[in-house]
């Protein structure tokens, strides 16, 4: 089935985050949520992954198959990589499982460069990395991930964006970003986010065709006014 949010209408502080907002997710396609800072990016995903499915939360899978990461995700300095592989796959998975999905994780060349550093010596987009690409061998039918690209330099970011674009061929994938241009070459549907609704919907082409110029402030200004 395809999940869809209907007519989301959502306070906070009695100021109104959402007004009757619709979105449809993309099956088997890199979701990605972009917008302004403070239209609700992170609160929509929140809403998305919250312990009790909604009414507006039309063929959401139910919060047991659902992998959320958030922005910050603290761990001790004195692990390693491969120590932190062990721990975040062996309490969700099996023995057997964790080592097996494990082979798969370290089977990535940009793991393998960082699996033997311990955390402290790791840049936060290695941390960022490392722990995405756990995340993602951890068997979920939706996966949800807030800014997981912020603080994360170029070449890590197009590893990361693979990763998912590998992920949402069997699963559905939604993540949120403020680096319009790293989705480039990616497979990806855009949900513009701006005025407590989603305004626009399409592929990266569709986009960057909605402005002559090639700024993304422009066109971040233009599809703010729809």
């Amino acid at each position: 089935e395809i999940m869809r949010i209907e007519n989301l209408t959502f306070s906070y502080d009695e100021q109104l985050i959402f007004d009757r907002l619709n979105m449809t997710v993309e099956k088997n396609r890199l979701n990605v949520i972009v917008g302004p800072n403070g239209a609700g990016k992170s609160t929509l995903l929140d809403i998305i992954t919250a312990t009790d499915n909604r009414s507006y939360l039309v063929d959401r899978p139910e919060f047991s198959d659902i992998m959320y990461q958030t922005q910050g995700v603290p761990l001790l300095s004195s692990l390693t990589g491969e120590d932190v592989i062990d721990f975040l796959l062996n309490i969700a998975l099996s023995k057997k499982e964790a080592a097996k999905k494990k082979e798969f994780v370290l089977k990535w060349p940009v793991i393998q460069k960082i699996s033997g550093r311990k955390i402290g010596a790791m840049s936060g987009g290695e941390r960022k990395l490392l722990i995405t690409f756990c995340l993602c061998e951890i068997n979920r039918l939706l996966y949800v991930f807030d800014e997981p690209t912020s603080g994360v330099d170029p070449h890590y970011t197009r590893e990361m964006l693979h990763r998912f674009e590998v992920l949402a061929q069997d699963h559905t994938v939604i993540m949120s970003t403020h680096d319009i241009d790293s989705l480039r070459d990616i497979d990806c549907w855009i949900h513009f986010l701006a005025h407590q609704r989603i305004v626009f919907s399409g592929t990266y082409n569709d986009f960057i065709s909605l402005s002559i110029s090639s700024s993304y402030a422009d066109i971040f200004e233009k599809i703010s006014e729809f």
